[in-house]
């Protein structure tokens, strides 16, 4: 089986890229958007604030990243 690097798939339009960008208050949200869905994850300076969630036109849903994440 051939590896297969998350990037290479990016480079060559296979996936969508990886969204990061930080907000005033020092949090980091990280979101990788496909046409029928988006993932993401919002990392805060207080880990029992930081989550995640997925939001398509089927589902919605959210949670706290520190009961996935120990």
């Amino acid at each position: 089986m051939e590896e297969v690097m998350i990037n290479d798939l990016i480079s060559d339009g296979i996936l969508p890229a990886i969204h990061a960008h930080r907000e005033d208050d020092d949090s980091i949200i990280i979101e990788w958007i496909f046409p029928d869905i988006r993932f993401g994850l919002n990392i805060e300076k207080d880990k029992k604030e930081s989550g995640w969630h997925v939001v398509s036109k089927q589902i919605a849903a959210s949670g706290p990243l520190y009961e996935v994440v120990s």
